[in-house]
């Protein structure tokens, strides 16, 4: 799923881990590499 980030930009979400309350998805950005963000905190939008 792509997914755009307000600082890092648009990525590809490669995975989840975690139990549901807690879902942590590991995005590739294009410009900024390869990121955990906590799903409860991160200001994603789909794309």
């Amino acid at each position: 799923m792509r997914v755009e980030h307000e600082r890092f930009g648009f990525g590809t979400i490669v995975s989840l881990e975690g139990p549901a309350a807690n879902k942590i998805a590991v995005i590739d950005f294009s410009g900024a590499g390869s990121k955990k963000i906590m799903l409860n905190y991160a200001k994603l939008k789909i794309v």
